[in-house]
């Protein structure tokens, strides 16, 4: 059983739901989940619950294991993207917070993206990514267009330097991209997972690496 308890209120802890697989705080209003398997419909439901609301709001239901749900809040607007084990759905939540229902139109759905690992948003919220063992799909939402990059090219793990470029390292090379995937440049050795840092008068950029054996952290002066 999942439960709310606002600790800076005197009111009684809210019981989201129950049968919950995993959750996790999107936003600052919002709390996301995914369920367990329903044993009568052999399905799993994505959903949220909403600060205020009265009650959880169960999104999406699919038959997939790895069905996920991200929440951002982008340009006064708050945006959700469902997996749902084959397809990436992509809305604009409604501003009632009791009625789910009348929840904004959907914005875009990709179809057929494969089996994806990991889905998330960019830290100001206009990006949607969508990572699998192959590739990363980033979807723009004030552009509404997509870019597809391939692990082959990037590596397996993404981070954001900024809210407009992102880090890669590949065969122990540090990279860095636009949002759409495009002008690489590789900057510096890197190490595969570990954090990538933009000074922040976005001079340099810090990493580790190896160095024979040892692990090394790196300074770079960034000259693009």
């Amino acid at each position: 059983t999942l439960v709310n308890d606002d600790l800076g209120d005197d009111t009684l802890p809210t019981v989201v739901g129950t049968g919950i697989a995993d959750f996790a705080i999107n936003h600052e209003s919002y709390l996301t989940f995914s369920s367990l398997v329903d044993a009568k419909t052999g399905k799993y439901t994505t959903g949220y619950y909403r600060s205020g609301s009265t009650a959880q709001s169960a999104v999406a239901t699919s038959a997939s294991a790895k069905s996920q749900i991200a929440i951002a809040h982008y340009f006064n607007a708050d945006y959700m993207v469902i997996y749902d084990g084959s397809n990436l759905t992509i809305s604009q939540i409604g501003s009632d917070i009791n009625t789910f229902n009348a929840r904004s139109s959907m914005i875009a759905t990709l179809p057929n993206v494969g089996d994806i690992d990991s889905l998330d948003f960019g830290p100001n919220g206009r990006f949607v990514v969508a990572t699998s063992k192959t590739n990363h799909l980033v979807y723009d939402l004030e552009l509404s267009k997509y870019a597809d990059i391939s692990t082959s090219e990037a590596g397996s793990t993404l981070s954001w330097l900024d809210e407009y470029y992102l880090a890669s390292v590949k065969s122990e090379k540090l990279s860095i991209y636009e949002f759409d995937g495009q002008n690489k440049h590789e900057i510096t050795a890197g190490m595969p997972g570990q954090a990538v840092v933009v000074s922040t008068n976005n001079s340099y950029i810090y990493t580790f690496a190896h160095s024979g054996t040892q692990v090394i952290f790196t300074k770079s002066r960034l000259t693009i």
